[in-house]
């Protein structure tokens, strides 16, 4: 697409907005300045179809002070209680070599309740997931039972607790999906919170009132993460904090906070109802697995998800192989499969032992064809 950027004018953030638009570079309000002129430089020498343009408006190393982006990695090894000085070296290597990888900017762990014991009532729920989505209500599906009101958030579970529940509620599988990582993206977007910080205020203090509403509020712990604001143009948001609780020292709830527009077409309204968690329609799922697959096997869109969780080279290559493995069994036993033939054709071709036996460039580009579906 020819654009109509000139790299040797100086311009305004508005007039660059609406060139951008032309050039057909979606929220480009949403970009910083500097790296939607690196966009729009880009525009002008290659097509916008090229895998590069997803990552060029992704924070980079470079766009950090390297003294801070040290300071705050040794920060952060230092609470995830990293010692090993090879797994030090091999994290600053990946931060040195590559560019976009988020870093966030902040850890805190947050005090909780004090109060040691709640009284047991024949109308105490005893299941901690079960417990949340019932307190968590008002926040999680309020904008769905309610849709004529302004709501505090919208949101919706991603994969897997959120396939979890399509496959056990929707097609009475309880075989397939098995997690207990309950991860929920949280928007701010046409929401009575326009303030992500107050936002992040409010999700800390109603956690906190949660955690005293449990038997054992000394086994839970409120963690937040302060991300860079930074627009992702793969992912469509930008998002401010993460919000966990944590249970006995493991994983319970993540919550991040965005600017994600979240339409409710896109819900399984009845899902959400039964279950009090935001679900969405299986298409939103096939889509969700086809980017992160993507982003997984397609060099040089995403190098963390890349080299996390590509199934064969990745560190957490077990992640990457789960992924596949999960939108197979999503082809197989969705009402809307549909839709996506080729797609779920082409991940139908691969396992573990085809992967490994394939060529690496061959491998690499095996997946670029889900790129049309972002």
């Amino acid at each position: 697409m020819n654009c109509d950027y000139d790299p040797l004018k100086e311009y305004k953030k508005v007039e660059l907005n609406k060139i951008a638009k032309k050039c057909g570079i979606p929220n480009a309000q949403k970009i910083l300045k500097k790296d939607l002129i690196n966009l729009l430089k880009m525009n002008v020498k290659q097509d916008t179809t090229n895998e590069s343009l997803l990552v060029s408006a992704v924070p980079t190393v470079s766009s950090f002070k390297e003294t801070n982006v040290q300071k705050c990695v040794n920060d952060l090894l230092t609470k995830c209680n990293i010692k090993s000085q090879k797994v030090k070296d091999d994290i600053n290597g990946v931060l040195k070599k590559y560019g976009n990888i988020l870093i966030p900017t902040n850890i805190e762990d947050v005090s909780s309740s004090v109060q040691t014991s709640v009284k047991i009532t024949p109308e105490y729920e005893k299941d901690n997931y079960v417990a949340f989505s019932k307190y968590f209500r008002k926040e999680l599906v309020g904008f769905i039972e309610k849709p004529d009101k302004i709501p505090k958030f919208r949101a919706f579970v991603p994969g897997g607790y959120g396939l979890k529940m399509v496959f056990e509620k929707k097609y009475n599988d309880n075989t397939k999906i098995k997690t207990k990582d309950l991860d929920i993206t949280l928007s701010i977007t046409d929401t009575k919170f326009k303030n992500p910080t107050a936002a992040k205020d409010y999700i800390v203090s109603k956690s906190r009132e949660f955690i005293d509403t449990r038997n054992d509020p000394y086994n839970f712990k409120i963690q937040v993460i302060t991300l860079p604001t930074i627009y992702n143009p793969i992912l469509k948001m930008r998002r401010f904090y993460v919000v966990s609780i944590l249970y006995k020292e493991d994983e319970f709830v993540d919550m991040a906070l965005t600017d994600r527009d979240i339409k409710m077409d896109e819900m399984n309204i009845e899902l959400s109802k039964e279950v009090l968690l935001p679900i969405k329609k299986d298409k939103g799922y096939f889509h969700e697995y086809f980017l992160i697959i993507y982003m997984e096997n397609v060099p040089g869109v995403d190098h963390y998800c890349y080299l996390k969780r590509n199934p064969i080279t990745g560190q957490f290559k077990c992640k990457g192989l789960k992924d596949i493995d999960r939108v197979k069994f999503l082809c197989e036993i969705s009402n809307t499969k549909d839709k996506y033939k080729k797609e779920c054709k082409l991940l139908k071709s691969v396992d573990k032992e085809v992967l490994q036996n394939m060529p690496i460039e061959k491998r690499d580009k095996l997946f670029v064809t889900l790129r049309k579906i972002i």
